[in-house]
């Protein structure tokens, strides 16, 4: 049994290429600004992530406190940037 519809530039049965198809559907989504700022500094987004990830095996309040001034600083960046 052939599994064409996996396989890209492969015509399926009505004549369209699969990788055609799947061009047009990555070229319609909009990514807001928002997303590809921070996708500009993943290592801060990480870093972030990571020392919360550390304050919470230590204390649950705490990385909330400090997760909340995480977030808060995050979108003052990115606002900034935009």
């Amino acid at each position: 049994m052939a599994h064409t519809a996996i396989l890209p530039g492969v015509r399926g049965k009505s004549g369209f290429r699969l990788r055609d198809v799947a061009k047009r559907v990555i070229d319609r989504i909009s990514v807001p600004a928002s997303v590809r700022k921070l996708a500009e500094i993943p290592l801060t987004t990480m870093g972030l992530g990571s020392i919360i990830a550390g304050i919470s095996l230590v204390c649950l309040p705490a990385a909330l406190i400090v997760g909340g001034f995480a977030l808060i600083g995050l979108e003052y960046l990115i606002a900034d940037g935009v």
